[in-house]
């Protein structure tokens, strides 16, 4: 498995439980890819572009994927000096 992998997003079995699957991030954007248990090449199961995947899960009968996928918007403000106005 890649160190890119999120695992806050997940790692789920595939529906037939021969495949592990996961969210990869690497610089093109966040995708979810597939990993064979019997050693073979993973391959991606997504072709998103831009934005985060924060979650992801299979469907009840495995045949579709289902996922949370957005922005992360973070702001840091530094006050000082800050005086009441009482």
């Amino acid at each position: 498995m890649p160190p890119s992998i999120s695992v806050a997003a997940g790692i789920r079995w595939s529906p037939d439980g021969r495949q592990l699957t996961y969210v990869d991030r690497r610089k093109e954007g966040d995708n979810i890819w597939s990993q064979p248990l019997n050693g073979g090449a993973p391959h991606q199961l997504t072709q998103l572009h831009g934005g985060t995947l924060f979650l992801f899960d299979w469907s009840r009968y495995g045949n579709q994927l289902v996922f949370c996928r957005g922005i992360q918007a973070r702001n840091l403000m530094l006050i000082e000096d800050a005086k009441s106005s009482r």
